[in-house]
């Protein structure tokens, strides 16, 4: 199983590899996952390592309420999801996949459901499936439930973006309006925009936008960039900025 976690032990590893570590001690810390192989590999290079269990994640004994959550976030029962922890969000994920319903939940989550996390690090455990999420800048649960709080309303009235240049963007439903006048997007430039307005300012990965494409078009990345630039076609250069090697991000109004 992917996790952010797992991603940057592997970026630890790297650094340590070819070390001597004879006699140091390394304590490793497990968030909701197993890092054995990890205690393994740093034991092998003569270090002496704690494995610490902060806690761990196991598999609920009646997963009834997982596959009804499941059902509902599908059908588009559940106007948000909240998320704490990465693990979380692969759980919720396998058991779709169980009950052959992932692809259902995935989007429904890029469409009307609103994947609301506790930080980055869990939000970045969606980013593989192209599902754009929101965050609060400290991550803290009740800065993340002031969010919720927030964002849902705006949302049911149409989510409203402030641009560079003192443009204005509207989004509601199926609806995109610039500066009040209704832009028609295609379905590749238009799932580009979803994502990007989701995170207004921050840099989403190519990976995440090619992801979010509609199936049939998401070939390669190229096919990213000619859905970015059709969008910038539609509202602007300036509105769509690239970040190198990062991605793409909305240029908003600070």
């Amino acid at each position: 199983m992917w996790s952010p976690e797992s991603e940057l032990f592997e970026d630890v590893l790297d650094h340590l590899r070819g070390r001597d570590l004879a006699g140091r001690r390394i304590v490793v810390q497990e968030h909701g996952q197993s890092l054995s192989m990890v205690a393994h590999a740093l034991r092998r290079q003569g270090a002496v390592v704690d494995v610490v269990t902060v806690y761990r994640v196991v598999g609920a004994d009646d997963p009834t309420p997982m596959f009804r959550l499941v059902d509902q976030i599908a059908d588009g029962q559940v106007h948000a999801v909240t998320f704490t922890a990465a693990p979380a969000v692969a759980a919720l994920l396998d058991a779709a996949a169980s009950v052959g319903r992932r692809d259902d939940v995935v989007s429904a989550f890029q469409a009307d459901v609103l994947a609301v996390c506790v930080g980055p690090v869990t939000a970045a455990a969606f980013e593989l499936w192209g599902v754009p999420t929101v965050y609060p800048e400290r991550s803290r649960l009740v800065a993340m439930v002031k969010l919720l709080a927030s964002e849902l309303p705006s949302r049911r009235s149409g989510l409203v973006v402030e641009l560079v240049g003192g443009h204005q963007l509207l989004l509601h439903g199926d609806s995109v309006l610039l500066d009040g006048a209704e832009v028609r997007l295609s379905p590749a430039p238009a799932s580009v925009l979803q994502a990007l307005v989701a995170n207004p300012g921050n840099v989403v990965s190519r990976r995440a936008l090619l992801a979010m494409l509609p199936s049939g078009t998401a070939g390669s990345e190229h096919a990213v960039e000619m859905a970015v630039a059709r969008l910038r076609a539609a509202l602007g250069t300036r509105t769509v900025q690239t970040v190198v090697k990062r991605g793409y991000r909305l240029a908003v109004e600070p």
